[in-house]
């Protein structure tokens, strides 16, 4: 069993790690301390050793929840060509589209513009139904 007071801790800890920790449940309240406690093997020191196993996997899930990460280069290219693709421009095209399903409900357009209207929307099928790589 290792037993850590939080006053002793904390100062070596970043502070917005610090709510994550006393959120934990190693955290005793009673004596404001960390009661993290391993009974995997006979040995005591290698139970010393999984309890300060379990006190660095605390600090780093603290860590990896409280802290955002970077984004790659490579997910930001990634996420940078899913904008340019067509697919992208499709709800720019509703209005279109919606011309095209119901030309009678749009009695100022004219014939040229229905049938315009109906290309741009077979069109807008076809990049949606092409798979992005």
């Amino acid at each position: 069993m290792l037993r850590l007071p939080l006053k002793d801790l904390l100062p070596s800890v970043p502070n917005i790690l610090h709510n994550q920790i006393r959120a934990s449940p190693y955290y005793a309240e009673k004596s404001d301390a960390l009661v993290i406690q391993a009974d995997s093997n006979r040995k005591q020191s290698d139970n010393v050793t999984a309890c300060f196993t379990k006190l660095q996997d605390l600090i780093l899930a603290a860590g990896r929840s409280s802290v955002k990460g970077e984004t790659s280069p490579e997910q930001a290219e990634r996420v940078k060509s899913l904008y340019s693709t067509p697919t992208c421009m499709a709800p720019l095209t509703t209005n279109v589209v919606f011309i095209a399903r119901k030309p009678t409900m749009n009695p100022g357009l004219g014939p040229r513009s229905v049938k315009a209207a109906r290309r741009v929307h077979v069109e807008v099928r076809r990049v949606r139904t092409t798979k992005v790589p």
